[in-house]
């Protein structure tokens, strides 16, 4: 019995759900339902009844203009087996079946192209890259799938559980977005942990996927069915031991009923045999052939593999068909012609499982044999090839083109930018022509696109594992050039494993003779890991030698990488000119070369440089050319650094509110990529915002356990101690600040230095530590020699080093020195349209001033600082503002004499009214203002009215 034509039973609450969110979904809230179970559970056929025509009108309709029902287009795709087919195909396939049946082919034709063009682009040269334009394309297509679902849609992708990984994470994509569309998105995967539990888990966190398992069928459920068959009995007892034979598998009910009283229970092999025994002796052996092909089920190759004529495979498919083998599907190109597949991969095993081993290798080889000799633009053939090639036998000829044609479907899953994919096509390449003996050459060229593999998938452990195998077979086979290729695999990442291993590589192919770019190339790579681990010196060495090689060579990607090695050793205050000047170079050879990640680093290091150098036309350029890159490219790492950009811009001249709305949409970008370290700092810079405005309810709610989960470092434990501070937890904060104490003595001065440095300032002033502010200006001195701020594009700029260096020197007992330096900070702040900065400045000066005694100066610059921090929203610095000027006042009236009274008498006294008059003002007698100015004349030590008009100061 077909499926369809099987009774349904026992699913009412499973199917009203799945109606329900179909309705939901058609009314404008789009969703994800996952429907999870075992294999045989029904996964599909619950799918069909909730989808089917003839269903209630709410499941698949919604009303059409005239009030007629219109049916929702469905698209449906199915995930292969063993990666047995390209990147994304259950999409595609889903696309293509609404491109024809919509109505509306338009939307779909885009996200389909957007899909199909994966497949010509060219693989990037580093894992940065490689993670940028995937999640472009994903996004892309995640974007015209949801854009096409303005009008009702579903689509079906059954058996996730296979999925590649480009297909799972466009539905992750998919599902973030689906709320605000008209889709009804059903997967089915079978519910087991080691098969799909990555996936399902991944799915279920979010909050537009709805779960739906399956459970057995219950005895009651199973009555159900029994009865439905006709006169046949339906009691429990009966119901009770064809469920038990079963396992209430709905797949399993037609053959555990027909001998209910039998022994044990029913395995898929009795099921295959009793539908077996219904087709004809000759069409039996072709049911088999095509249970191996799984998914090539036309006549024509059935008959091909088979031995027998294309009438009599399709004669035979037909049989099966009837039989309840097999369903009929639509050609994959939409063609009236039409195939066949198995009703359920149960079936397809259990006919396999019939076959002998030896039998089985045969008729693998023959598939594969008739299967290469079609196009080579056909999806997916070369990883059936290979499939068909790895099941052939292990003689040396099958194990030869196993990895051959891995090797070829490998090539296409990186163009398709299906990178994980990849790898697990060319791991099964190693291993097959190591069994069939590949000499050292060619085990070290397949072992380095597997390493390349892991790399650009993200996978760095198993890629410098490869890396290392590779480089012992190519030294091996003395074959310097693959060895050096082994070592420049893993490329500007930093962690254990790639220090260890890196230099090792790099050391072992330098040890051999190598073309002048090569050899910068690797110097370049040995160069950036010692920068990172304290090698300073001998890192310098390298990347020198690297610069003067690449530059002999003319070589665009040895100039790149010897750029940007060098740029990763400038840590120090005099850096900038070097850094502009690398900043072109890297640029200019990143278009060169087609690589505009590479090109935004460059100008990164130009807007670093401008921003020090005060020099606000080149950032304006730079992030003009930045905003050009992300427009032109596509990638979203370039857009994410555009509005990163903006946010450093915006916080640095007080325009908060922008500056949070850039920061949250770059948060928002780097989430959707799945990127923790865009998020991490987007965190760093709500932190920052957080310490300008003397402000907590900067910080999200999560900020706290995020910090707890960052490696800590010197910059980190800055930011540690400075919240907090800022949080009234000072016992704490002042642990920390111990923590960072000794590093003034002692510095350990990479990229972040400048970062502790300015973050330093706070903690000295709130813990009162002369010592401290002393060493601090020493080291903030040769910074504060440049007019411009400090800081990274991606987080932000502080203003003029100038203040931080005067605040510095008033803390440790300079106060005149101090002066001079914040007078000079406020002129350059102001400049640089700093505008918070100039608070702080002001602020700073003021209280310098009342230590050396000028209090009217210190109250004109508090007055200027509190109105500014109003104006710009800084609630911490304008009630340091407003303390400061309280304390003026108060000190004010300790020094002064006269009482409030009096300050009225004499302010009118000196503006030369007689006794009357002031009188007639205050309402007071004569006689008592004529008192009140002998007292101020006494108290003041003046003569007569005309002496107190002299030297009255109000």
């Amino acid at each position: 019995m077909r499926n369809q034509d099987r009774p349904f039973v026992g699913r009412q609450d499973e199917l009203t759900l799945l109606r329900s969110c179909s309705r939901t979904a058609a009314e404008g809230r789009g969703q994800v339902v996952l429907v999870t179970g075992p294999a045989g559970i029904g996964k599909t056929r619950l799918v069909e009844e909730a989808l089917r025509p003839d269903a209630p009108p709410d499941a698949r309709a919604q009303a059409g203009p005239a009030g007629a029902p219109a049916r929702v287009p469905v698209g449906r795709g199915y995930c292969p087996a063993d990666h047995a087919a390209p990147a994304l195909w259950p999409w595609q396939q889903a696309l293509r079946a609404l491109a024809r049946h919509s109505g509306r082919p338009a939307g779909f034709t885009a996200a389909l192209d957007l899909l199909e063009s994966a497949g010509t682009r060219h693989a990037p040269d580093d894992a940065a890259s490689a993670a940028a334009m995937r999640f472009a394309a994903l996004a892309g297509a995640a974007d015209a799938v949801l854009s096409a679902a303005a009008e009702p849609l579903v689509i079906v992708l059954e058996d996730l559980h296979w999925a590649d990984t480009n297909s799972v994470e466009l539905l992750r994509q998919v599902a973030g977005g689906i709320v605000d569309s008209r889709l009804l998105l059903i997967t089915t995967l079978r519910a087991l942990p080691d098969e799909a539990g990555d996936a399902a888990r991944e799915l279920s966190r979010l909050d537009s996927v709805q779960p739906v398992p399956l459970r057995p069928l219950t005895t009651a459920a199973v009555r159900d069915y029994l009865a439905s068959l006709g006169p046949l009995a339906s009691s429990t007892a009966r119901a009770e031991e064809v469920a038990r034979r079963s396992g209430g598998l709905p797949l399993l009910l037609d053959a555990a009923a027909r001998d209910a009283g039998a022994p044990g229970t029913v395995a898929i092999r009795d099921l295959v045999e009793a539908l077996l025994a219904q087709l004809p002796e000759p069409a039996r052996r072709v049911a088999q052939v095509a249970a191996l092909l799984r998914e090539a089920t036309d006549a024509e190759l059935v008959g091909q593999v088979a031995g027998v004529d294309g009438s009599t495979a399709a004669r035979a498919l037909d049989a099966a068909y009837r039989a309840g083998l097999l369903t009929r599907t639509a050609s994959p190109a939409g063609a009236e012609a039409r195939g066949f597949e198995f009703a359920h991969g149960l079936l397809a095993d259990g006919l396999a499982d019939l076959l002998g081993a030896a039998e089985r290798r045969e008729i693998h080889r023959r598939a594969a044999v008739a299967l290469q000799a079609r196009p080579s633009t056909v999806p997916g053939l070369a990883a059936e090839v290979a499939g068909h090639w790895r099941r052939a036998g292990r003689d040396e000829e099958a194990r030869r083109r196993a990895a051959q044609w891995a090797r070829r479907a490998a090539a296409e899953s990186v163009r398709a930018l299906a990178y994980d994919d990849a790898a697990t096509h060319l791991l099964a390449a190693v291993e097959a022509a190591r069994q069939a003996g590949a000499g050292d050459p060619e085990l070290a060229e397949t072992t380095l696109e597997l390493a390349r593999a892991y790399y650009l998938a993200g996978a760095l452990a198993e890629a410098l594992r490869h890396c290392e195998q590779a480089a012992e077979a190519a030294q091996r086979a003395g074959r310097g050039d693959l060895m050096a290729a082994a070592a420049l695999v893993v490329r500007w990442v930093n962690f254990p494993l790639v220090t260890e291993a890196v230099p090792r590589l790099c050391r072992m192919a330098l040890a051999t003779p190598q073309p002048p770019a090569v050899r910068a190339q690797l110097l370049s790579q040995l160069a950036a890991i010692l920068s990172e681990t304290a090698s300073g010196e001998a890192a310098r060495q390298h990347v020198d030698d690297a610069l003067e090689l690449a530059r002999a060579s003319g070589d665009a990607q040895a100039l790149l990488d010897a750029a940007r090695a060098r740029e990763m050793l400038l840590t120090g205050p005099d850096d900038a000119q070097e850094r502009l000047r690398l900043a072109a170079t890297a640029i200019e050879q990143a278009e060169r070369l087609g690589q505009p990640l590479s090109a935004l680093f460059g100008q990164q290091w130009r807007i670093r440089a401008a921003y020090q150098l005060g020099r606000l036309d080149l950032v304006d350029e730079s992030m003009a050319a930045v905003a050009a890159l992300a427009d032109r490219s596509g990638l979203p790492l370039a857009s994410w650094h555009r509005l990163r950009g903006v946010a450093a811009r915006a916080v640095l001249e007080g325009r908060f509110a922008t500056a949070r709305s850039a920061n949250l949409e770059a948060h928002r970008l780097g989430s959707r990529a799945g990127d923790a370290q865009a998020a991490g700092l987007s965190h760093a810079f709500a932190a920052y915002l957080a310490m300008l405005r003397a402000d907590t309810s900067e910080l999200a709610d999560d900020f706290w356990p995020a910090l707890e989960a960052v490696p800590p470092s010197p910059l980190m434990t800055a930011f540690r101690a400075n919240l907090l501070l800022l949080d009234g937890r000072r016992e704490e904060a002042m642990a920390w600040y111990e923590r960072l104490r000794w590093l003034l003595d002692d510095p350990v001065v990479d990229v972040r230095w400048g970062g502790v440095l300015v973050l330093l300032i706070d903690l000295v002033e709130a813990f009162g530590d002369p010592p401290a502010a002393e060493a601090l200006a020493t080291h903030l001195k040769p910074y504060a020699a440049y007019p411009g701020a400090i800081g990274m594009p991606t987080v932000f700029f502080t203003g003029s080093v100038q203040g931080l260096y005067g605040r510095a020197l008033s803390h440790a007992g300079q106060p005149r020195e101090a002066e001079s330096a914040l007078r000079e900070a406020i002129a350059r702040d102001t400049a640089l349209g700093a505008r918070p900065h100039v608070v702080l400045g002001r602020l700073a000066l003021a209280d310098v001033l009342r230590r050396l005694e000028e209090p009217e100066a210190a109250a004109t610059l508090a007055v200027a600082a509190a109105a500014e921090a109003r104006r710009l929203d800084m609630p911490g610095p304008l009630a340091r503002a407003d303390r400061l000027l309280a304390d003026l006042a108060a000190a004010r009236r300790a020094t002064d004499p006269l009482t409030p009274r009096e300050h009225e008498v004499a302010a009118l006294v000196v503006q030369a009214l007689p006794n009357r008059e002031i009188a007639a003002r205050l309402v007071l007698s004569e006689r008592t203002v004529e008192s009140h100015v002998r007292s101020i004349l006494a108290k003041l030590g003046c003569v007569n009215r005309t002496e107190l008009v002299a030297r009255w100061r109000p």
